[in-house]
């Protein structure tokens, strides 16, 4: 009874629309399909950002026009432009699936929220993205303590910059270079 990567029937791909949480979901959307896995893209949205936000609608200098930036408009207009723009842009980087990508926004604390929805929805693979490997893994050890996985994964990687045209100072490595 140890893991086997064929037992992976469902993939949570936690999001904030980033470039590394994109590249993430793509490679859990390739995972998924050679698996026949099912997907589901999570959102958490941070209530301390509502504050700023009904401010600067106050202000005049927010998407809520009309409301005067009550708490109420103000989280519906977060919703509603994370629905047009960073879950978008995740299911189109998971890419084309039998059942489609199920997606999720909840409030609060991203990881706490993360690993609770995970818990309850029966989750086989969590897909994230981390940054901090430089000083000291804090990125993959934090998510690594938050999730508590049966086995982890850790894929780092570089820039090369070894195009042609880039000075040698430039060019952090080279392909095939070791």
């Amino acid at each position: 009874g140890g893991f086997a990567i064929s037992n992976i029937k469902h993939i949570l791909v936690p999001t904030d629309g980033s470039e590394h949480s994109l590249k993430a979901a793509q490679f859990a959307g390739d995972l998924a399909r050679s698996l026949g896995a099912r997907v589901t893209v999570l959102l958490v949205l941070d209530e301390q950002s509502i504050v700023a936000d009904a401010w600067n609608a106050t202000a005049g200098s927010s998407d809520v026009v009309g409301d005067g930036g009550t708490v109420e408009a103000v989280r519906s207009m977060m919703e509603d432009r994370a629905e047009r723009n960073e879950l978008a842009d995740t299911r189109d980087a998971v890419g084309e699936m039998d059942r489609g990508a199920d997606t999720v926004q909840v409030w609060g604390h991203p990881a706490n929220n993360i690993c609770e929805y995970a818990a309850k929805h029966d989750i086989d693979l969590y897909a994230v993205a981390t940054v901090q490997e430089e000083v000291g893994l804090r990125g993959a050890i934090t998510a690594a303590n938050a999730v508590q996985p049966d086995i982890g994964i850790a894929l780092d990687v570089t820039m090369a910059n070894d195009l042609p045209d880039a000075k040698p100072q430039e060019r952090v490595a080279e392909m095939g270079g070791g």
